[in-house]
């Protein structure tokens, strides 16, 4: 258990990273990132601290759904939601805001490279699975409560999201966060999870036999 914990935590500086780099690449994130993105350049508040907002409030809806079903041990994704937010500020703001993103060329590097990376994280966490993103936690939640399949559920976020992101756009010229790199992230971000989920498997299991 000592080991998976430590495992966990590493994870999340390495997801944060990895999603700093998608923002940093500036040319198209995922829904629901573009949604948090759009949302605080309106709102004037750092991406990272809105993501706390938002993962907690994830957090408190899977309270809601789950009810009695709701394991305690899940209360640790406000802990996480704190720490993700906080590193995306540091990584984003503070470390990436010194070196700049100068050609195309150099943007999609940033995209490849952060969704291999976040994709490494997330898979590790999936793995472990001991404690779930916020969002991903909701999405389950959904997916308990409704009987619909968990990629369903997961769509229909991801749609809600880039409609939202529509209405913040047009409707109080909001920043245009839907690009080329979202549909790029949509297409290799579940088979690197997948790939990765694969790899991390094998060698916790072979590490959990020495």
């Amino acid at each position: 258990m000592l080991r998976q914990i430590v495992c966990l935590i590493l994870a999340i500086p390495f997801a944060a990273l990895g999603s700093s780099l998608i923002l940093k690449a500036g040319i198209g994130v995922g829904a629901w990132d573009a949604l948090s993105k759009c949302a605080a350049q309106l709102c004037g508040l750092k991406i990272g601290t809105l993501g706390m907002m938002t993962n907690s409030l994830c957090v408190l809806g899977q309270i809601l759904l789950l009810k009695k079903d709701f394991k305690p041990l899940q209360l640790l994704q406000f802990a996480m939601a704190f720490m993700l937010g906080s590193l995306v500020n540091f990584f984003y703001y503070d470390l990436l805001s010194r070196f700049p993103v100068s050609s195309y060329g150099l943007s999609l590097f940033c995209l490849l490279i952060g969704n291999g990376i976040n994709a490494a994280a997330v898979a590790l966490i999936l793995t472990l699975n001991l404690v779930t993103f916020p969002v991903g936690g909701l999405v389950l939640a959904v997916s308990q409560v409704s009987h619909h399949a968990y990629g369903k559920c997961r769509q229909a976020l991801d749609v809600l999201c880039i409609l939202l992101v529509l209405i913040l756009v047009f409707g109080f010229h909001g920043q245009l966060t839907l690009r080329e790199g979202t549909v790029f992230s949509m297409l290799v971000f579940g088979p690197l999870v997948d790939r990765f989920m694969s790899l991390f498997h094998t060698n916790l299991k072979k590490g959990a036999r020495t």
